[in-house]
């Protein structure tokens, strides 16, 4: 009688902790997937909101390409061409010109021009935004650029007939540029 009682006695004590570690590792097993839940949900979360800022990327491109498209007449033309320093051919001391804003472009960009049909279109004003995107590969070393500024100015056209892959810059445009 004495042996059965300590039998059941041992027997309780390893069911009960059975049972404890069973409740344990199901607590785990819940609070493991709760951890897995809050790892998707913000996981989505983070997708969610990746594809909000790339939404709104692409909605502030587009409607940056309806102003340009307003403010070009929905002519868009762009070259990478080598810059050159025109110099004022009357001038007999061969002095830069430094007040004109007008530059001189390649023959091959009057005939884009032909082919966009630019000098059909009403009020056409030919501007054009030039940019210096490239500072670290300038031979001035001008320190008042960065390396990785971008920068901007504006021009108009005098005539067609530079080189192939140059643009001819009046000296006020070229320091504009901060070539």
């Amino acid at each position: 009688d004495l042996d059965f009682a300590l039998s059941s006695s041992r027997f309780q004590k390893e069911s009960d902790k059975r049972k404890k570690l069973a409740l344990e590792k199901k607590a785990k097993e819940k609070e493991k997937a709760l951890q897995q839940k809050k790892y998707l949900e913000e996981q989505e979360e983070i997708r969610l909101k990746v594809l909000k800022e790339r939404e709104e990327q692409e909605l502030l491109l587009e409607k940056k390409k309806q102003e340009e498209y307003m403010l070009t007449n929905g002519i868009f033309y762009e070259k990478n061409l080598k810059p050159y320093l025109l110099h004022n051919s009357e001038d007999e001391n061969n002095d830069f010109i430094e007040s004109d804003d007008k530059v001189i472009l390649p023959e091959s960009s009057l005939q884009e021009f032909i082919q966009l049909d630019i000098f059909n279109k009403d009020d056409i004003v030919m501007n054009f935004r030039l940019t210096n995107n490239n500072n670290n590969n300038n031979n001035n070393n001008n320190s008042n650029v960065k390396n990785d500024e971008l920068v901007i100015t504006h021009c108009g056209v005098k005539e067609f007939t530079a080189e192939e892959g140059t643009i001819g810059l009046p000296l006020s445009v070229w320091n504009n540029l901060k070539l």
